[in-house]
């Protein structure tokens, strides 16, 4: 009887030692998520869609700014992530315009000043740790607490809004502002392995703020000092 010989493509064995790497690399990760959160007995909230709060404007002798808060910026997957190792941002995005009315109440908005902030938060599992970065003039913030690092991330305060130079007295001003999370690129490629997370996104609503007449004054007493 004539023996037929059986053969397989080098593709094919590619593919093979592909499953079998994420194979061993699922059960490496998995038992991380576990580990870190029973270990850090950390508790938290159930998940809500991410906002935008507790606005407060201000003036001083050159700005006109914004501080805010960023509420519930992560989900149970996204604090999962922290609790690995994996450092989340948040980004502060802002886009303040001029409102120009014209013929047939027609508003025509004039992009006049940009600005986009942006805090990180990571676990340092060896030293139990999280460190925050969200002030450029003082160096992070480490604690052992989330309740304090995740106030630390989310809180942005005197954020740039409108440049005093470019406001005008009876002109009227918008401010656009949003929070996106940014996801860092997870190492070795796990976003392939992590494929339900790749096209997800969590971020706020756009808000629109009205800058009110007085800010605008520029003799009107600064409300902050720079």
């Amino acid at each position: 009887m004539a023996t037929r010989k059986i053969s397989f493509s080098p593709l094919f064995g590619r593919i093979m030692i592909f499953v079998c790497l994420m194979s061993l690399a699922l059960a490496v990760v998995l038992p991380c998520k576990l580990s870190a959160t029973e270990n850090d007995r950390i508790a938290f909230s159930a998940d809500n869609p991410p906002c935008l709060e507790n606005f407060v404007l201000a003036k001083n002798n050159r700005w006109i700014t914004l501080s805010l808060t960023v509420r519930s910026p992560f989900d149970k997957k996204l604090k999962s992530l922290i609790l690995n190792g994996v450092p989340q941002k948040i980004t502060l995005e802002i886009i303040t315009n001029e409102k120009k009315n014209y013929l047939f109440l027609v508003n025509i908005d004039r992009k006049i000043f940009t600005n986009s902030i942006t805090h990180s938060i990571h676990y340092d599992n060896l030293k139990k740790l999280f460190v925050v970065n969200a002030d450029k003039k003082h160096p992070p913030l480490q604690t052992s607490s989330y309740q304090q690092a995740l106030t630390a991330v989310s809180t942005f305060n005197n954020i740039h809004l409108l440049p005093m130079e470019k406001a005008q007295a009876e002109h009227g001003y918008q401010a656009k502002v949003k929070a996106e999370i940014v996801k860092k690129r997870m190492p070795f490629h796990l976003e392939y392995l992590f494929f339900f997370l790749a096209g997800w996104e969590r971020k706020t609503q756009t808000y629109v703020l009205d800058i009110p007449q007085q800010f605008l004054q520029p003799n009107s007493k600064p409300t902050v000092d720079e």
